[in-house]
C-alpha cells in the first residue's frame, strides 16, 4: 500500500495526528482533515509540505461532506484508505435543559457524522475496491465514566 493516498480524519490533534505521520513515514500521501484548529495544521503542513494536504471541514454537515468527497475524488482520485479519528466530547448532564441537545449533537459527531463521510466517498467513488476503513473509536465504549455517556455510546 505504500505511496497510495490515504484520508485522515481528525488530522491536526491527538492519534490523527499520529496517524498522519506515520503514513507519511511510511511512504503515503494522505489528505488530512480538520475542524478548526488553524496554528496545528499550519505546523503539521510545514513539517510535511510534499505529501500532505490539509482541508478545513465540519464533519457534522451534510453539505460539507458532500463537497469534501467531490474534492477528494476530483483532485486525488481513489483513495487507498479512510482513517476516521475526528471526534468530539461534550460535558453534561442528561438531566440539564439542554442534555437532550448535547446527547444528539455528541451522537451526531461521532457516530453519524463518520458513517455519513464514508457513504458519500463511496458515493463519489473516492472509496471503492479493496480500500480499507478504519474508524477510531474510545475504549469508553466498554467502560463507561460518568457525564460521558453519549460519548462512550457513539
Amino acid at each position: 500500500m505504500s505511496g497510495e493516498t490515504v484520508l485522515v480524519t481528525g488530522a491536526t490533534r491527538g492519534i490523527g495526528r499520529e496517524i498522519v505521520r506515520l503514513l507519511l513515514r511510511l511512504g503515503h500521501d494522505v489528505i488530512g482533515v480538520y475542524r478548526r484548529d488553524r496554528d496545528s495544521a499550519d505546523a503539521l503542513l510545514r513539517e510535511h509540505p510534499e505529501r500532505l494536504r490539509l482541508l478545513q471541514t465540519e464533519l457534522g454537515d451534510a453539505d460539507a461532506l458532500e463537497v469534501l468527497a467531490e474534492t477528494i475524488a476530483q483532485d486525488h482520485g481513489v483513495l487507498a484508505a479512510a482513517v476516521l479519528c475526528a471526534g468530539t466530547t461534550a460535558h453534561g448532564e442528561l438531566a440539564a435543559d439542554d442534555g437532550s441537545r448535547v446527547l444528539a449533537a455528541q451522537l451526531h459527531e461521532n457516530l453519524f457524522a463518520p458513517l455519513a463521510l464514508v457513504g458519500v466517498l463511496v458515493r463519489a467513488e473516492a472509496l471503492i475496491g479493496p480500500a480499507a476503513v478504519v474508524i477510531v473509536g474510545s475504549n469508553l465504549a466498554r467502560r463507561g465514566l460518568a457525564g460521558r455517556a453519549a460519548y462512550s455510546a457513539a
